[in-house]
């Protein structure tokens, strides 16, 4: 985009708006993809837009059998051009799983769709050797390392035929997973431009068996990748204070060129709002339950309060999980309530679109978030939340980057594990509810909005184009 865009006020008077130039982003998610990783630049991209900044997209191309929502890609603004990029398979893969199923014991259609369909949630070991390792993890490894080379590699080659993509002025990539950055960084170099590393989750791995199979197979976005991108990139940006700081400490040399931009919230923040006489007191959580995030303390917690409540109010209680079903040690999370105690107030439903994961939150008087995968990340949950006119329940260790983000709100912060707290938590909250005191917003003063961020974002995009 060149010169200058003509818009209009609310008045209908032209204005006349700079243009900024154009941004190349390299996104392993994007819209219309629902993934979690779209939504951070889903939010982003409308703002920049506005503010006169033309968009470029590079972005993973759903898997076939991916959900996809096309309301969340029509609001991203005219001067978004997406170009979906497919992530290819070695060719020796299919070869190997053949060979591989001449031997494999056949399973039942059952324990199939039981695989498939339900995440296990467990917490990543500390500590693996080479012999606790299932040689389907390796395999998995040697095909992942294969894949990120190839569309790193497909990547570059596209950005060189696309005319908006070769206008671009600043190059910005957004992982995990992390071959974006790779991608991007070695666009940047070749076009002698600045590249922005937006980190949504730290680039190490999480677990010590992607660890172990990134260094086996020489993966492309190993600790050594890591270093090498972010020593070339003009500035680094996370999503957490405490993961900037962790990785400043990590790489002292990019301790000046690190900042924070919070996710933020996209919606304003409701009214507070008294919950009716003999409404129901309705505690949500929305997505899908992994790493670590195990919700039976919080199910035995909700029982408690339940039994506490007597049978005049009991009845009002309820409890739904919507997102992709979960089991925990090998049983189901509707089981699990079952045996607490939960049955008859108990609810899960599939995963659904975003409007429809919004239209649930809108039923709740409390919404609760379960920690990230790490100590340094602020679930995407916590963001959707803080506008609703609901108390916002965080399990979490009040030492991670969840408990210090919502520190001086009204947010109720709790140990994953502390039964007795979370019970406490809930209690009151239910009482205070019955008794009809508003419920009132986190993001009550704005704290949280996604146009702040956005502020903050492009002002570090400017300050890398001032000669």
């Amino acid at each position: 985009m060149k010169g200058n865009v003509a818009i209009q006020d609310n008045a209908g008077v032209p204005l006349i708006t700079p243009s900024r130039g154009t941004i190349l982003l390299v996104s392993a998610a994007f819209p219309p993809w629902t993934e979690v990783g779209a939504a951070r630049w889903e939010g982003f991209a409308p703002y920049l837009n506005a503010a006169g900044w033309s968009l470029s997209v590079l972005f993973e191309e759903p898997p076939a059998d991916s959900a996809v929502d096309l309301a969340r890609a029509a609001r991203l603004g005219t001067g978004v051009t997406t170009h979906p990029v497919r992530r290819r398979s070695p060719a020796w893969r299919g070869a190997v799983l053949r060979a591989a199923a001449m031997f494999r014991t056949a399973t039942t259609d059952d324990e199939a769709t039981a695989k498939v369909s339900h995440t296990d949630v467990h917490t990543p070991a500390d500590g693996v050797s080479l012999g606790a390792v299932h040689p389907r993890v390796f395999f998995g490894a040697a095909v992942n390392a294969s894949r990120a080379r190839m569309w790193i590699r497909d990547v570059i080659e596209i950005s060189e035929t696309l005319r908006d993509a070769r206008d671009a002025t600043i190059v910005v990539s957004s992982g995990p997973p992390h071959d974006a950055h790779v991608a991007a960084s070695a666009i940047a170099a070749r076009r002698r431009l600045p590249h922005v590393v937006d980190l949504r989750d730290p680039w190490v791995g999480n677990t010590a068996i992607s660890t172990l199979g990134s260094g086996l197979f020489g993966g492309p976005v190993d600790a050594k990748a890591e270093r090498r991108v972010l020593l070339a990139a003009a500035a680094i940006i996370t999503n957490t204070p405490s993961a900037a700081a962790a990785l400043a400490a990590r790489h002292p040399e990019i301790a000046g060129r690190v900042y924070t931009v919070l996710n933020g919230s996209d919606r304003a923040p409701q009214p507070a709002r008294a919950l009716p006489d003999d409404a129901p007191y309705c505690i949500v959580h929305t997505g899908t339950l992994y790493l670590g995030r195990d919700p039976r303390p919080f199910l035995q917690a909700v029982a408690a309060v339940r039994t506490r409540l007597g049978p005049a109010h009991a009845g009002r209680l309820r409890v739904l999980f919507m997102g992709h079903p979960a089991s925990i040690g090998g049983r189901r999370l509707g089981e699990w309530a079952t045996d607490f105690g939960l049955d008859g107030c108990f609810e899960e439903r599939p995963f659904g679109t975003r409007a429809e994961a919004t239209a649930v939150m809108d039923t709740a008087a409390m919404l609760v978030a379960f920690q990230g995968a790490t100590p340094t990340q602020v679930p995407a949950k916590v963001f959707d939340y803080v506008s609703n006119a609901a108390t916002l329940l965080a399990l979490t260790d009040p030492r991670t980057a969840t408990a210090a983000v919502l520190e001086g709100t009204h947010a109720l912060v709790a140990a994953i594990d502390d039964t007795d707290a979370i019970t406490a938590h809930i209690e009151h909250a239910v009482s205070q509810a019955f008794a009809g005191v508003p419920i009132v917003p986190v993001d009550v003063d704005g704290r949280f909005a996604r146009a702040t961020q956005a502020e903050v974002l492009e002002q570090i995009l400017i300050a890398l184009q001032a000669p």
